[in-house]
């Protein structure tokens, strides 16, 4: 990937037909990879996308490495219907629609709903699920609870103010998982859940409070932009 990056960052540069998208003309960003996923920019127009395309075909060509068209989409806005065909026509994908999943969180510019954390829920669930005919000691859930279950949330975390009512919920089944073996059963706990959350050497069992951590890093990224920490791209 950092070869293709290469390429059409080289290519964006010196040609002067081709235009950033509004939104990254600032970074000069055209392309964003993680693993095989790949998401690249440009404005809406012919010459731009025509750019695109070449440097796709150019890097198959070098690599052998092929995008598969029939799981890339498209996606575009405040466009003409008949411009939006015509790119189509040169890009080859299909025509996506928004909001979409990224690396498992929702590309959205508004907060975050409850409906958007429904697949974090079921991530959880699905987890604890999986766990819950094993008989496990306490010992083998809280090692779970504190290496699996108390980080599932953590990227989110960092990108979203994840919703109050979603990180109880998400807690409830934790601490259900712990003192039961599952997401459902008794409804008594031996020890107040904020006393768990405290660490060891205060008494405690060492598990991260949701909230707090949403808190620690949601502030670790308005950190970055007081500070004008131009390493981070979504600063810049």
């Amino acid at each position: 990937m950092e070869v293709l990056n290469g390429v059409i960052e080289i290519k964006a540069r010196c040609n002067e037909a081709f235009r950033y998208h509004w939104k990254c003309e600032r970074t000069k960003t055209v392309m964003l990879a993680f693993a095989d996923d790949l998401m690249l920019f440009s404005n809406a127009d012919a010459s731009s996308v025509h750019l695109l395309h070449d440097c796709l075909e150019e890097f198959q060509g070098v690599s052998g490495l092929s995008v598969n068209k029939n799981k890339s989409e498209f996606f575009v806005c405040s466009t003409d219907d008949s411009l939006i065909r015509e790119l189509l026509d040169i890009i080859g994908f299909k025509l996506g629609k928004l909001p979409v999943k990224y690396l498992g969180v929702p590309l959205i510019t508004s907060r975050l709903s409850v409906v958007d954390c429904k697949a974090l829920i079921d991530r959880v669930r699905q987890r604890i699920n999986s766990w819950t005919n094993k008989l496990l000691s306490l010992g083998g859930r809280l090692q779970l609870v504190r290496s699996i279950l108390s980080s599932i949330h953590l990227f989110w975390a960092s990108i979203f103010i994840i919703p109050k009512s979603i990180l109880k919920l998400m807690e409830g089944y934790i601490r259900h998982f712990l003192w039961h073996g599952s997401i459902t059963g008794g409804t008594t706990a031996k020890v107040a859940w904020e006393q768990v959350c405290k660490p060891q050497s205060e008494g405690g069992l060492g598990i991260h409070n949701l909230q707090n951590s949403n808190k620690a890093l949601i502030s670790h990224l308005l950190w970055k932009i007081i500070t004008k920490d131009h390493k981070s791209i979504w600063v810049s």
